[in-house]
């Protein structure tokens, strides 16, 4: 009979430890650091879109850079704002669409 071993592997890009006790911080980082191969980044200050600034008052989350970049990719950076970007009564019917030539720069549009 044939043993097979399996080896499972955990993959986490990127985990976030908040705690008001910085002991126990180095604690958890001290503990998994003995059992994965860890980078310490430090103090967090972008993390999936969200960018991160502390002070004495607080802390203060911003997707401000995450939708100029939006705004950059689609070229609309230079755009006039609008009260209602869009017909307010518009009525939709399937065969009066034209249909998008390349719809990937609007599906990576949507999924961001």
């Amino acid at each position: 009979m044939e043993v097979v071993s399996l080896l499972f592997l955990p993959i986490i890009d990127d985990v976030i430890l908040i705690r008001n006790d910085l002991e126990q911080i180095q604690e958890l980082k001290k503990f998994l650091n003995d059992r994965f191969k860890l980078k310490d980044l430090g103090n967090l200050k972008y993390f999936l879109g969200i960018e991160v600034a502390r002070s004495t008052k607080g802390i203060f989350l911003s997707q401000m850079k995450y939708a100029f970049e939006i705004l950059k990719d689609t070229r609309f950076l230079s755009a006039k704002l609008s009260k209602f970007p869009m017909e307010q009564k518009l009525t939709l019917n399937e065969n009066d669409r034209e249909l998008i030539t390349n719809p990937s720069s609007y599906r990576r549009l949507v999924g961001r």
